[in-house]
C-alpha cells in the first residue's frame, strides 16, 4: 500500500511539473511575454457593425456621447497579458496571443453611468510597429441605473491617437429602461 501511495505521489508531482512548465512556455518559439495596463484613451467608441449611433444598429438604445466628449466621460482600464512574436519571416508582422480584461465606466448621452466589464482574446497577426496594439473578440457587459447591455464585441486598442473601440457584433441582452 505504501508503494502505491509513493507511486501516485510521484505521478502527481510529475504532472504538476509538466503543467507548470507548459503554462510558462512560449506558444511559439521566439515569442516574448508582456503584461501591463492601458489606462488612457483620447477616443472611446461604442458601435456596431450594423450602423446607427451607439448600439442602435443592433436594436439597443444605448448611445454614448459623441467624439471627444465620449472619452471625457469614460474611465476605462484594460489589463493585458500574453505573447508577442516572433517576427514572421522577413515581413513586418508577428503572431499575437494576448488576453485583455476591460473594466471601468462610461456615460451615455442621457447622462446615465454604466459599469463596463469585458474579457477579450487577440489571436491574430499584427504589424510589429503598427498603431494597432490589440484587436480581440470577447464578451462585454454594460450595466447601470438605466439597465444592462451584454453581447459579443471586438475590443481594439489603437495608439496614435490613443483609442479604445468596442464594435458589437451581437447583443445577447439589452434591458434598458427609459
Amino acid at each position: 500500500m505504501k508503494r502505491w501511495s509513493l507511486f501516485v505521489g510521484a505521478v502527481a508531482a510529475l504532472a504538476a511539473t509538466v503543467y507548470v512548465s507548459a503554462a510558462g512556455a512560449a506558444p511559439i518559439p521566439g515569442a516574448h511575454y508582456e503584461s501591463g495596463t492601458w489606462t488612457y484613451a483620447d477616443y472611446v467608441v461604442f458601435a456596431t457593425n450594423q450602423g446607427g449611433p451607439g448600439l442602435t444598429g443592433l436594436g439597443c438604445p444605448f448611445v454614448p456621447h459623441d467624439g471627444i466628449t465620449e472619452a471625457e466621460t469614460a474611465y476605462l482600464t484594460a489589463s493585458y497579458k500574453g505573447w508577442y512574436g516572433p517576427q514572421i519571416d522577413d515581413s513586418f508582422f508577428q503572431q499575437v496571443l494576448i488576453r485583455a480584461k476591460v473594466a471601468g465606466t462610461v456615460e451615455d448621452a442621457a447622462g446615465n453611468t454604466y459599469s463596463v466589464r469585458g474579457h477579450f482574446l487577440d489571436n491574430s497577426t499584427q504589424e510589429i510597429a503598427g498603431d494597432l496594439e490589440f484587436a480581440g473578440l470577447g464578451r462585454v457587459t454594460l450595466s447601470g441605473p438605466a439597465g444592462t447591455v451584454s453581447g459579443t464585441a471586438e475590443f481594439r486598442r489603437v495608439i496614435g491617437p490613443d483609442e479604445f473601440t468596442f464594435i458589437f457584433t451581437s447583443i445577447k441582452g439589452c434591458d434598458l429602461t427609459p
